[in-house]
């Protein structure tokens, strides 16, 4: 892109993948679309409890107290409840927005990939019915995944 047109753009080397773009954002778009990793989790100030991880569409992400490092605990009508964050199929990479690290996997009960932040599996709540609700931060033994975090162990 000619930087006259764009404003600016830089030449950036992120995992292997080698682009011209305006941002790393930009780069991470690029490399979602030329790998198999997917843009899962991003972070935002909420008025109340100031930074915390959101799906993309904006939706709360939670962690289960009961949930063990690399182990799921929530299923069935859990689950049902509390859906957790899963990866596309043919996904096998989460990545973060802007500052988002520590995204990981781990296999749910269903051998599907399920997201993790820092060893904790990642839930979204079936009453949070629109982006920002943290309507879910107030059931027992779920909080709102606020960074940092301590890792699971």
């Amino acid at each position: 892109m000619d930087d006259a047109v764009s404003g600016h753009s830089d030449r950036h080397l992120l995992s292997g993948v080698d682009a011209v773009c305006r941002s790393t954002e930009d780069c991470l778009r690029v490399i979602c679309s030329n790998s198999k990793s997917a843009l899962m989790v991003d972070e935002v100030a909420n008025a109340t409890l100031g930074p915390i991880l959101v799906t993309t569409k904006g939706f709360t992400l939670y962690r289960y107290a009961l949930d063990e490092a690399n182990k799921v605990m929530c299923t069935g009508s859990c689950a049902i409840t509390w859906p957790p964050l899963l990866l596309p199929a043919g996904v096998t990479i989460p990545t973060g927005g802007k500052g988002v690290t520590a995204l990981g996997t781990v296999r749910d009960p269903n051998g599907k990939l399920q997201v993790t932040f820092k060893g904790h599996p990642l839930y979204t709540y079936v009453g949070d019915k629109k982006p920002g609700s943290i309507k879910g931060g107030t059931v027992a033994d779920f909080s709102v995944i606020q960074p940092p975090v301590v890792p699971l162990r």
